[in-house]
């Protein structure tokens, strides 16, 4: 895979398989608990020594021109899980609860794992996230006196080795994502500002670098609004507008954050030649008026970790991993995915605010409609409504397959489901897979 990379040597899945010797699969998961506490502390320093010297290499060689590659900071887990609290619900995946529950570890609940992650795997070529399941055993990396006598360290050790195992089962239940590079998790110590944040001395040439599009915020703190703020201005201009926001001289409308931890998120992403992806929508609106002094028109993506969320295009049961790795497999169809799923993207934003999830789902449907009929891939495109929880919309089609005759009576009026895509999609080009895929979902 492509763009979804063609295969990471160093992930979570890579380093615990070839440690153990033993293949991450829901039937070998019972034999991990078997394992001794010594085991476990030798497997976290491999695992930290492991990450330190071969993630960053590896994610650098899967990194291509035009790709998508969403980076969430560690620093900002707790401003994520907040957001997604409102959003979706809890996950170890993300957020500040590195420590799995028993409704994480039940059978197939992958894209309900994911949370928004799911809607950016249809269009991002990676999603790097903090390493939480790093941070679940991060403290045996560290020197550690194990006393079989100490109950509490006993307790400890006891606590870790049941989140690590409970964190196996989550790595089990992705793998496929892992493995391909489509998800990586980085732990926090590779940051580059580690462990500090935008004013970490690390980055001071690069924050030297930095620059600030005029924007609402700067017109606020600073009456030279009409260029870009650099060096000590930029500074002193942050600090002036987390002051007015905290005594609340900007208003009612302005939601706080810290700018020092947004902008460390955004050096970090572009040192790693990554893309920022923000938790909250004020942080991805004021890191996308950040950029280096090569030009304000520098390539690079800023988004919001929650900006796919209004895009009905599954849910988090029609959605599945298998779905995600089905779609990301071929380099062409996902190319193709990618485009559509970011065209309908910038379709629906520029919907009015009011607009509801029925009115989404319809607009977008007449997206794709438009999409298909333009390339004349369709002859008759024919929407039916469902009520059904797990999936709102499915769409029946009369396919025009050229040299394919006699099948073409068998589809007219076919429910379009993701399973009956798959059976079909030996006869699609790239482009009809694409978009049949991503109708089904919705």
């Amino acid at each position: 895979m492509k763009g979804s990379g063609k295969g990471m040597r160093t992930t979570p899945v890579s380093i615990v398989e070839s440690f153990f010797r033993t293949e991450l699969r829901p039937e070998n998961l019972p034999r991990f608990r078997e394992l001794g506490w010594d085991q476990w502390i030798e497997f976290a320093k491999h695992y930290r020594a492991t990450m330190e010297t071969d993630l960053l290499p590896a994610l650098a060689a899967h990194a291509g021109h035009g790709s998508a590659n969403l980076y969430l900071e560690q620093r900002l887990r707790q401003d994520a899980g907040a957001a997604l609290e409102r959003e979706y619900g809890s996950t170890p995946l993300l957020g500040g609860r590195a420590i799995p529950g028993p409704q994480d570890v039940a059978p197939v609940v992958g894209t309900r794992l994911l949370g928004p992650l799911a809607k950016h795997l249809l269009w991002a070529d990676r999603v790097v996230i903090p390493d939480n399941f790093y941070y679940s055993f991060d403290r045996l990396a560290e020197p550690i006196d194990v006393s079989l006598n100490d109950p509490n360290m006993s307790a400890y050790m006891h606590k870790t080795v049941d989140a690590i195992v409970d964190w196996l089962a989550i790595l089990t239940e992705l793998r496929p994502l892992i493995t391909s590079g489509a998800l990586v998790f980085m732990p926090a110590f590779l940051a580059p500002s580690f462990p500090y944040s935008g004013n970490s001395p690390v980055i001071t040439t690069y924050r030297d670098k930095l620059q600030l599009r005029p924007g609402p915020d700067q017109a606020h703190a600073s009456s030279r609004a009409t260029r870009p703020l650099m060096g000590q201005d930029l500074r002193d201009a942050l600090k002036d507008v987390e002051r007015r926001t905290r005594d609340g001289e900007l208003g009612p409308s302005k939601v706080y954050f810290n700018e020092e931890e947004v902008m460390g998120a955004w050096l970090n992403a572009r040192i790693l030649g990554l893309d920022a992806m923000l938790p909250t929508e004020e942080m991805a609106a004021y890191a996308a008026r950040l950029y280096f002094d090569d030009g304000p028109d520098a390539g690079d993506v800023t988004g919001g970790l929650l900006s796919m969320a209004g895009l009905p295009l599954g849910d988090r049961e029609s959605l599945s991993v298998e779905d995600l790795v089905s779609m990301r497999k071929n380099d062409r169809v996902f190319n193709e995915v990618k485009r559509v799923v970011a065209g309908c993207k910038e379709y629906v934003e520029t919907l009015p605010i009011d607009t509801t999830q029925r009115q989404l789902t319809r607009e977008c449907k007449e997206y794709f409609n438009d999409e298909l009929q333009g390339g004349g891939l369709l002859s008759k495109v024919r929407i039916l409504e469902e009520t059904g929880p797990s999936i709102l919309f499915r769409i029946a089609v009369g396919v025009a397959f050229l040299n394919a005759a006699p099948i073409v009576g068998l589809l007219a009026g076919a429910v379009l489901t993701p399973k009956v895509v798959r059976d079909l999609e030996a006869f699609f080009d790239p482009r009809r897979k694409a978009i049949a895929r991503v109708q089904a979902l919705l």
